[in-house]
């Protein structure tokens, strides 16, 4: 992984790397299966996901919907019905110390395809592989965009060298998680922000407003945590709302102290919340019923869902969950002028 000036060498569990075949993970095998890859068809319906997929799209709605209804609304009065605020899990990696070390790169981050061609030199000069060594194995290259698009950039301009040092087709780049979920979710961030200038506007700066948070300059890519921060305080300030329509009491106004329910009517408000304004025919009807402000605040509450889902199954180390939001987010981007790049890399 390597990001800037600064690089990590991330050693594979033991546990891991046993449970797969020796002849799986050669580089001869990754260029068979990427001279493969150059042929596949990729079909609409390849992207639109399996229905196991999609009923875990709705079990996650649901545990965001109950957290905040548990969070500010309401508390079950019996144990009768389990209420889940965490969605099932996918794929969970375990929660064992990573073996990274690190090492500095470049005297100064370059952007350019020799400041990639530094990077690697950089690697051989601060560890004990050869060259031979090095080049003649697989090497998968955790990075940001710019550095994934470099490499690439490099790897272009000298086809057709057969010889791995010099073609570089020995590394396998891939998108790192954190950079990845920090430009989509600034990007969706700043789809949904709207116009502060304009009082007509009913964009997600309104809440921000609404929240005693700043409205002018709400989205400092150089903050991801505070930008992370305030769109799931957004995401479940709008949830909270949609509750308390459900419920008959958006007229009211919230006290410290949560209604007493019995589990079965949480349930039930859950699944009406979750028909009435997160499924696609609830979309749809907002739209057919030329209902601006609605579908917007419908389609904007969904996509804020995929960056908490996303930060949460980070946080919580289950990176089958991730995937899915990756796959999810292949098919946003593709509407996103900012997510060209990422809509070609994702796939």
């Amino acid at each position: 992984m390597f990001h800037g000036t600064w690089g990590y060498i991330h050693q594979l569990n033991p546990a891991i790397t046993s449970s797969l075949s020796p002849e799986e993970i050669t580089l001869h095998a990754f260029k068979e299966a990427m001279s493969k890859a150059a042929s596949v068809e990729i079909h609409p319906k390849t992207l639109y996901g399996s229905i196991a997929k999609h009923l875990h799209w709705k079990e996650v709605l649901k545990s965001q919907i109950s957290t905040v209804l548990l969070k500010y609304l309401v508390e079950p009065a019996d144990k009768k019905i389990h209420v889940q605020t965490t969605p099932p899990t996918v794929e969970q990696i375990p929660h064992t110390p990573p073996n990274i070390t690190m090492m500095k790169l470049m005297v100064a981050s370059d952007e350019s395809s020799q400041g990639v061609s530094d990077v690697f030199d950089g690697i051989l000069q601060q560890s004990s592989v050869s060259e031979e060594d090095f080049y003649n194995r697989l090497q998968v290259i955790d990075a940001d965009l710019a550095t994934c698009q470099n490499v690439q950039s490099l790897q272009n301009l000298r086809i057709p060298n057969h010889c791995n040092k010099e073609n570089l087709t020995s590394i396998l780049t891939v998108l790192g998680g954190a950079h990845t979920l920090w430009n989509i979710a600034g990007a969706i961030f700043t789809l949904h922000l709207g116009n502060s200038a304009n009082s007509c506007d009913s964009g997600a700066w309104r809440f921000l407003d609404a929240l005693g948070m700043p409205s002018d300059k709400p989205i400092n890519k150089k903050d991801f945590t505070l930008m992370i921060q305030n769109m799931e305080k957004i995401h479940e300030a709008t949830i909270c709302h949609l509750l308390m329509v459900v419920m008959g009491i958006d007229n009211t106004v919230l006290g410290p102290k949560l209604r007493k329910l019995p589990s079965n009517k949480i349930k039930l408000i859950v699944d009406e919340c979750y028909n009435r304004f997160f499924t696609a025919s609830a979309v749809r009807k907002a739209g057919e019923n030329l209902s601006p402000k609605l579908s917007n605040q419908l389609l904007r509450t969904i996509d804020f869902a995929s960056v908490v889902k996303a930060n949460r199954a980070m946080k919580s180390g289950d990176i089958g969950r991730v995937m899915y939001m990756w796959k999810r987010w292949s098919v946003m981007s593709q509407s996103m002028k900012k997510l060209k790049n990422y809509a070609i890399h994702l796939l």
